[in-house]
This record gives structure tokens, C-alpha cells and sequence, in this order.
């Protein structure tokens, strides 16, 4: 905590703020290993003495809390409305603990499509909610609060273990990707559990994708780095999703064995013309052929995009502009007419997990 005086203006708590982020960013040696800190930072400002500290304190933690969930490393100044959207999300951390055992998930399967003729290859599993009471909670609010609260663990393997039984009933040559989160990977027997759900399923482990990101590998955790290792043993292949929006990618796709990585829709949105250079991408792409990777862009929402991602060579498309996600019952009717390839334009979308 840290108490400042003598305010005369909201820019002086800004500078100070401002100051104190940068400073802790600087990197430093600990043991003879670079070591570098972020820092998220709640403000609250007192007014003529009509506060007590501990209503001044409470505000700075709201806003703490709001500058985590919305952008971490930065600062967010109290808002009466912040007081609001915490008793909101306490109570959908409350409602959400129970939410797998009363049924209200349920799946969405979206389409991953071959670009070269627009084929149905695979599809990604996605979660939704739909509360008795508030009806459809957008995963943006969900998920970050099963992260947080570890209900991602319970969630995750529901995921996966319904996604598999009803990726069996697909044609062999769709696969199933899957997002997991670290949480799910650093549990010590999260091998035993896919391996269980494959065999449970009866779905080949080499049709099953796990989607991972970067954010798996801030954690120097041996148990991660082996887990990973038994998967792609057994034959699940892995996915480094969000490619291009971390600090290390070529590192690790150097260290892990990934059969795919899938391009950042922030890539994706900045194509405007088939016939504008993106080199960027086009780096992207010549480092996936030397390193014999498979592409997948996802977030198409325009002919344009499409268009230049085949020129480019990207092998895989996924986005509102080819499929939305879909119920189970509609994938099936989608993947059962093989003349069927573009979906009706819907309106864009961001990606929730």
C-alpha cells in the first residue's frame, strides 16, 4: 500500500502511479537469472476528510481488483460503478461453483475449415452458460472467474469429456481441439485424466488438439513440462494458440514438439485488401513451413481476409464469416453435407474460450 500527501492535482497521482510501474518492469538478477515483475495498481482518492480509511482502502482494492481483470500492469482510479460490477462477479463466482453439477454448460462447436476448397477439417469446443436466473453469462465473465477461483479445473475436464464423446460420432478426418488452461495442465495427473476420457470416449488421441498458450510456459514447473511431454507421447497433438501476441514464441516452439499454431485474430482484423503485403504474416508463414507446422487463422470475418490468407498459404481458416459456433446438432447436420461450405455472414464476434 502506499499513501501519498500533498495531491494537488490528479496527474500527480497518475505521475506517481506511472512511475512506480516502470520502475518495478526494470529487469534485475536474482541468482544469475534475469527476473522481471509486473505491477497492477488500484488508485483511491480522498476527498475533505468525509471518508475513513478503511472505506479509502476498500475503494483502492476495487479498483485493484478492476485493473487485473480488465488490464493487468497498468492502474485504474475507484469508480462508484466498480462497487457494482465486484457484487456482480461474487456472485457469479458463487452460482458458478455448482454450474457443471446442475447442468447449465453446455457446447458450441465452431468449424475449422481447409482453405485451399473450404472443407470441414476439425472444430473447437467451446463452453457456454446459460444461468436459470441471468440467462446467457458471456464467457469473457465466466471463464477469467473459474480461473481465478479454480472452478476452470472441474470445467475443463467436463469440456473435454463431453467434446470427445461427441467428436466419435464424427467423419475420422475432423478433429477436436480443445482449449486448456494452466491451471488444468499443472494438475499432476492431468495426463491420466485425458488418457482416461480418450479411452471412456473411444476417440483415437491423435484426433484430440489442446489448444495451450504461452502463458503455460511463465511457469519454470517441471510438471507442466512433463505433462506436456507424456500428451504428445500418447499421441495428443498440441496447439499453440494466440501465436505472435507473447514475447518468446520461437523459443518455444524450439523447446516443444507443436504439430500447430494458430495466428492472433489482432493479425487477422488488419488485413484489409487480398492484395496488401502483411510480412508479418508472411514471416509467419515461412517459419511454419521450415519448422512443418500447420497454420490456423482464426477471426475471418471478410472475403478480403480469406482471400489473402490463401494466397499467402495459410492451410487453415476458422471465423464467423465460415461458421459461427454451433450447437452439436447443427455441426452434425454441417459436417453430414460435405457441398456445404460457407456458412450465412454473422455479425463478428470476439473469441471467448
Amino acid at each position: 500500500m502506499v499513501v501519498q500527501t500533498a495531491v494537488n492535482s490528479r496527474q500527480d497521482v497518475e505521475y506517481l502511479a506511472e512511475r512506480i510501474i516502470t520502475t518495478l518492469k526494470r529487469p534485475f538478477l536474482v541468482d544469475q537469472r534475469e527476473v522481471q515483475l509486473g505491477v497492477s495498481i488500484g488508485i483511491a482518492i480522498s476527498g475533505l476528510g468525509q471518508r475513513t480509511a478503511g472505506e479509502i482502502y476498500k475503494q483502492a482494492d476495487l479498483a485493484l481488483y478492476t485493473t487485473k481483470t480488465l488490464r493487468r500492469g497498468s492502474y485504474q482510479f475507484f469508480e462508484p460503478s466498480m462497487d457494482d460490477a465486484f457484487k456482480q462477479a461474487n456472485e457469479i463466482r458463487s452460482d458458478l461453483l455448482g454450474a457443471v453439477a446442475r447442468n447449465e454448460l453446455s457446447l458450441v462447436f465452431q468449424p475449422i475449415l481447409r482453405t485451399m476448397d473450404l472443407m470441414v477439417v476439425g472444430a473447437e469446443a467451446l463452453a457456454r452458460w446459460l444461468h436459470p436466473e441471468r440467462g446467457n453469462v458471456p464467457p469473457d465473465r465466466f471463464i477469467p472467474i473459474a480461473e481465478e477461483t479454480g472452478c476452470i479445473i472441474e470445467i475443463g475436464e467436463w469440456v473435454l469429456r463431453e467434446a470427445c464423446r461427441v467428436a466419435v460420432t464424427w467423419p475420422e478426418h475432423i478433429s477436436l481441439s480443445v482449449n486448456v488452461s494452466p491451471k488444468q495442465i499443472s494438475q499432476p495427473n492431468f495426463h491420466d485424466v485425458v488418457a482416461d476420457i480418450l479411452a471412456t470416449a473411444g476417440l483415437p488421441a491423435d484426433r484430440l488438439l489442446l489448444e495451450i498458450t504461452e502463458t503455460i510456459f511463465f511457469s519454470s514447473s517441471t510438471t507442466i513440462r512433463r505433462t506436456l511431454q507424456e500428451l504428445m507421447e500418447m499421441g495428443v497433438r498440441m496447439v499453440l494458440d494466440d501465436f505472435g501476441t507473447g514475447y518468446s514464441s520461437l523459443s518455444y516452439l524450439d523447446s516443444f514438439e507443436f504439430q500447430k499454431i494458430k495466428i492472433d485474430r489482432s493479425f487477422i482484423t488488419k488485413i484489409s485488401d487480398a492484395k496488401e503485403p502483411m510480412p508479418i504474416l508472411e514471416a509467419i508463414m515461412g517459419l511454419s513451413r521450415g519448422l512443418a507446422l500447420t497454420v490456423t487463422a482464426e477471426g475471418i470475418e471478410t472475403e478480403a481476409q480469406l482471400e489473402y490468407l490463401k494466397l499467402i498459404g495459410c492451410q487453415e481458416v476458422q471465423g464467423y464469416l465460415l461458421g459461427r459456433p454451433m450447437p452439436e446438432r447443427e455441426f452434425t447436420k454441417r459436417i453430414s453435407d460435405p457441398a456445404k461450405k460457407l456458412m450465412p455472414m454473422e455479425a463478428p464476434a470476439k473469441k471467448f474460450r
